[in-house]
């Protein structure tokens, strides 16, 4: 059985650009429908994009923030189990 991931997250201290990321991410056949979580070794604000056929076709990605500081929020975040919760920074 062949396993592709749901959810990438980076540390952007440690990663080319967020423009470059979602560049490549949307070369890979297997992340199309996946979630890129980039974060921020100096503050509790993450970016997550969805990675889908019609994103990678107009080469645009739509940005959600959220401003995690518990774990709970951290796990929600990664799980994609959230809907409007308090932590996000920017509406969906």
């Amino acid at each position: 059985m062949e396993y592709q991931p749901d959810t990438v997250l980076l540390n952007e201290s440690a990663s080319p650009t967020p423009t470059h990321i979602l560049k490549l991410s949307c070369e890979a056949p297997a992340l199309i429908g996946a979630r890129v979580i980039i974060m921020r070794a100096n503050h509790n604000i993450f970016d997550v994009y969805k990675i889908s056929r019609q994103a990678c076709a107009d080469q645009t990605c739509d940005r959600q923030q959220f401003n995690v500081i518990k774990q709970e929020e951290l796990v929600a975040v990664v799980n994609g189990g959230y809907s409007v919760p308090d932590f996000m920074v920017t509406p969906m």
